[in-house]
């Protein structure tokens, strides 16, 4: 016979009790949880499920900790294998199989800064909750943005695609009570007006956190560097952040793509925008090119989100950061033909990305390259290492 758990029993507690104005972003109060992965500066959970031997079973996200705690308590209780509705709390969601098995839940925290780039250093107010035994912070900084280039008869034009920025972090960062960070806006690109000119991108601003300034940070990265344009001349892409130029370990930005056509008639062509770099790989370079249209490069190795297509198509948004909506930008693909109007090489994708190139050719005298986006700070730390054996 099963005796099955009192419905109107009262739940207990697994965390730290914790107001839910303590650890509820303000932009959270607003949407409801599926629209949690959306917004900015929003927290969201990661728990673990190991066997003796460290092996992880099992790992889902959730958007709110009141969920992890329900959770968690049936899991301890036994009753997780009877209340189908906590299954579906996280995402993947919970199988039931695994009540097989002993196991230890570990809890990880993570909350996604990314709003207010661009306005200066901002203070982050460190949680009661904050461990920093194993903690890790995460910083990618803004995307270079492309250059751009407009020809008539007898002239060619090229436009280098923007470069993007590079990836660092720091493990067991101990924090005051405060810390100061700064978000990088992204970059507009370079914008002409009239025939037979070229303009330069521009380069991606550096990020970082705890700390005033890159160098006085604990943890930081640079920007990805500025497209070029030119007429009836190569047209280099953006150079890549460098993950040695900041602080704390990473991996590079990927360069954005070079435009080197050479022929007269009134031609153009422009490189892709390069990947932001991430936690897995360095970024890919966006494309080269000697004739027209190219991809930009893919963020974080193959790990991140994939480059635009070429033809003025935006890169994808990186997701791999934990939380679905989070990571690597890839670049943006350039325009480089001639199709009559006004001409806007792609953006790269959030976050870090460079933009892809812009050229064309009379009549259109109104071209600019592609944007580089913005960039994200990211922290992630153990609320409690449970020790909690289901049953």
């Amino acid at each position: 016979m099963l005796i099955l758990p009192d419905q109107h029993a009262p739940k207990g507690k697994i965390l730290l009790p914790l107001r839910r104005c303590e650890w509820m972003q303000p932009s959270q109060r607003r949407f409801t949880k599926p629209a949690f992965r959306s917004v900015e500066d929003h927290k969201f959970w990661i728990l673990e499920a190991r066997l003796h031997d460290g092996h992880v079973i099992w790992c889902g996200r959730f958007d709110d900790r009141e969920d992890v705690d329900a959770f968690l308590f049936a899991c301890v209780t036994g009753s997780i294998r009877y209340e189908r509705e906590l299954w579906n709390l996280s995402v993947p969601n919970w199988n039931a199989d695994i009540s097989e098995y002993d196991s230890t839940f570990y809890v990880f925290i993570s909350q996604v800064l990314s709003s207010g780039a661009g306005s200066g250093n901002q203070t982050f107010n460190t949680p009661r909750n904050y461990n920093s035994i194993g903690s890790v912070w995460r910083v990618t900084a803004a995307g270079g943005s492309a250059g751009c280039s407009d020809v008539g008869t007898g002239h060619f034009g090229n436009a280098g695609g923007g470069g993007g920025a590079a990836f660092n972090q720091v493990l067991n960062l101990s924090l005051g009570g405060t810390a100061t960070y700064n978000i990088p806006a992204g970059t507009t690109g370079g914008h002409v007006t009239s025939v037979n000119t070229a303009a330069n991108g521009a380069t991606g601003a550096d990020g970082w956190f705890n700390g005033t300034t890159l160098g006085g940070s604990s943890v930081g990265s640079k920007g990805g560097g500025a497209g070029l344009g030119a007429v009836d001349a190569s047209a280099n892409g953006g150079a890549a952040g460098t993950a040695a130029g900041g602080v704390g370990s990473g991996n590079d930005g990927g360069r954005g793509g070079n435009a080197t056509r050479a022929t007269g008639s009134a031609n153009a062509s422009a490189g892709g925008g390069g990947g932001a770099g991430g936690p897995n790989a360095a970024g890919n370079q966006g494309g080269d090119t000697s004739t027209t249209n190219v991809a930009g490069g893919q963020g974080d190795g193959s790990s991140g989100g994939a480059g635009g297509t070429a033809g003025a198509n935006a890169g994808s948004p990186g997701t791999e950061w934990g939380d679905g909506a989070t990571g690597s930008g890839g670049g943006g693909g350039s325009q480089g033909t001639f199709i009559g109007g006004p001409v806007t090489g792609a953006s790269g994708g959030n976050y870090g990305a460079g933009g892809g190139g812009a050229g064309n050719t009379a009549p259109t005298d109104d071209v600019t390259g592609g944007p580089g986006t913005q960039g994200v700070v990211l922290g992630g730390w153990t609320e409690f290492p449970l020790g909690a054996m289901m049953m």
